[in-house]
């Protein structure tokens, strides 16, 4: 039948029409202008999907991915919700063969389709019934389709780069909005699944996923060989992995190096960071029971991940970089890569709104894995730099809390983590409450939390061991502590402190008004930790502990 679209301007509806330049012709839809689809931020919860099957073959030399997605769906059993529809992700860049779009009912039958919809602006197309016609409640449905996208050149949804001249890896970076830029799909962090993805690749290349690789094909007559993959535990799409590499993986410190000729495959301080990792928070979790470690010889002073594929550039890696603190940030950055494994891929928050957990904490346990945390002459810079950095990003984003319930737009969720503001205001929570707290009582507290191993996960989960940990371990009075974890976490801007110096060594700290011009209806006094030490030693393993300003001024001896 005709199917139906929902564009703009004729230029949309040339593009969403064309299937890559090569499969042009093979479009027969015609166009029928219909208004635009409102603003959405979130997706329908009335169809879930229950398992992907992907199949991609990317091609390197035109810089293009084709392939077929079949999205497996439960929908609602409430009989008041609308079924007339499925809405799903579908980035600008991407687009589907309209012609073979297929749903199919439970018994395997075809369950007619009457209009397709794009709405660019929310990065989402809709399926759409014909009139009259509905989805059973708590029904199993299939959708089939075909798919294209382009290989970016920088990390977003699938992209490509060079190891040399004469050879390229394909890699994927999904996190946090980007699979919809490859396919159509759920792209929200809450609808975990199990996947089973198929890449059809050379048969001079090596393939990883996040999925444990289940076999490989001979090559066909064009040296192609189609690669499986499979994972049954459900993991957010946000998290899927893949690596494409011209070179073959070898072992190095327990992991999957893949990397260019000649790439150290030993290096002390990473050794040293796995071992503390695994003693603080476990082995790595790795689905397949092996972790990767990718070398990207054309990205500079970079690290980020996938869920079992860790990514970082040559410097990164082996730690080449001048200077101390340089060293200090490039060693972070890849800790931070490798915590986001349990931190996020692992137990997943719920919404972006508790990005915190991820970023914040997986930052305050990486600077207390460097060795730098534990050298007293470094102590000091090294929580300046905590504290420091949590401040600096909100004074041009002083309007969002730590926990942000208006994080919605995928423009706002990926400006969040480019800023890093959100990542900075939490870890200075963090380091007050550390400083309050008794000794390793928060890396405890984030212990016990890991320990969960619940696979999506809020705020509320951490606060709950917080305060218990605190009421248990504490012999003071426990309420500021608590009241600083719910205060800092929701409320926008931050306090202005004056210090004004006393005689005999006295100060006075006065609380005078917040950066933010909202503060949600709140009192503007915060609580806030004070930790101090004397000027003529600098000594902060003698700082003092458990002060605190919770009026709008104190006055320090």
């Amino acid at each position: 039948g005709t199917v139906g679209f929902s564009l703009g301007s004729t230029m949309q509806t040339m593009r969403r029409r064309m299937f890559l330049a090569a499969a042009m012709l093979c479009l027969v839809s015609s166009a029928v202008s219909q208004a635009p689809l409102p603003p959405v931020y979130r997706l329908p919860t009335t169809i879930t999907p229950v398992k992907y099957l992907v199949q991609v073959e990317p091609n390197i030399a035109a810089k293009t991915a084709s392939g077929t997605i079949m999205i497996e769906m439960l929908t609602s059993s409430n009989e008041s919700d609308s079924l007339n529809s499925i809405t799903l992700h579908l980035g600008v860049d991407a687009t589907v063969r309209e012609s073979s779009v297929k749903l199919l009912d439970a018994s395997g039958l075809k369950v007619p389709i009457g209009a397709i919809e794009y709405d660019d602006a929310n990065t989402l197309i809709k399926v759409v019934l014909p009139e009259g016609n509905t989805l059973k409640n708590n029904g199993m449905y299939m959708l089939a389709l075909e798919f294209a996208c382009l290989l970016y050149s920088e990390p977003n949804g699938l992209f490509i780069g060079s190891y040399n001249t004469t050879s390229n890896y394909v890699a994927s970076y999904f996190r946090p909005t980007f699979a919809r830029n490859v396919f159509p799909c759920f792209d929200e962090p809450h609808f975990k699944t199990p996947i089973t993805l198929r890449v059809l690749r050379p048969a001079n290349y090596y393939a990883v996923s996040t999925a444990p690789w289940i076999n490989s094909t001979t090559p066909d007559v064009n040296d192609m060989v189609l690669d499986t993959f499979e994972i049954s535990e459900p993991i957010a799409l946000h998290s899927l992995g893949l690596f494409i590499s011209p070179m073959a993986p070898v072992t190095a410190m327990g992991l999957n190096l893949y990397a260019p000729p000649g790439t150290s495959t030993n290096v002390n301080y990473l050794e040293t960071l796995l071992q503390n990792l695994y003693k603080t928070v476990g082995s790595l979790p790795t689905p397949g029971g092996n972790f990767s470690l990718v070398i990207l010889p054309d990205k500079v002073f970079t690290s980020f991940s996938s869920y079992g594929i860790v990514y970082t550039s040559p410097e990164v890696y082996l730690g080449q970089e001048p200077g101390q603190r340089k060293q200090f940030s490039l060693r972070l950055k890849l800790t931070l890569a490798f915590l986001q494994q349990y931190l996020e891929y692992k137990m997943t928050p719920v919404w972006w709104s508790d990005l915190w957990l991820s970023d914040s904490i997986g930052t305050f346990v990486a600077m207390m894995l460097q060795p730098e945390y534990t050298e007293s002459k470094h102590l000091p810079w090294i929580k300046v730099e905590m504290r420091s950095n949590g401040f600096g990003p909100d004074f041009s984003d002083s309007t969002h809390p730590v926990v942000d319930d208006q994080l919605l737009s995928r423009w706002d969720i990926e400006n969040a983590i480019a800023s890093e503001s959100i990542k900075y205001k939490g870890l200075n929570v963090l380091t007050m409450w550390n400083d309050v707290m008794p000794e390793g009582l928060v890396m405890k507290t984030i212990q016990n939390y890991v320990e969960l191993k619940k696979p999506v996960v809020t705020t509320n989960d951490l606060f709950e061991l917080m305060v218990a940990n605190i009421e248990a371990n504490t012999t003071y009075n426990v309420i500021p502590a608590i009241n600083l974890l719910q205060y800092w976490l929701n409320t926008t801007g931050h306090p202005v402190l004056t210090y004004q110096p006393l005689n005999n060594s006295m100060f006075t700290l006065t609380q005078s008004a917040s950066c933010s011009e909202t503060n949600n209806g709140s009192s503007p006094v915060w609580p806030i930790s004070v930790s101090y030490t004397q000027n003529s030693t600098r000594d902060w393993t003698l700082y003092r502990q458990g002060v605190w300003l919770l009026n709008t001024s104190l006055d320090i001896s």
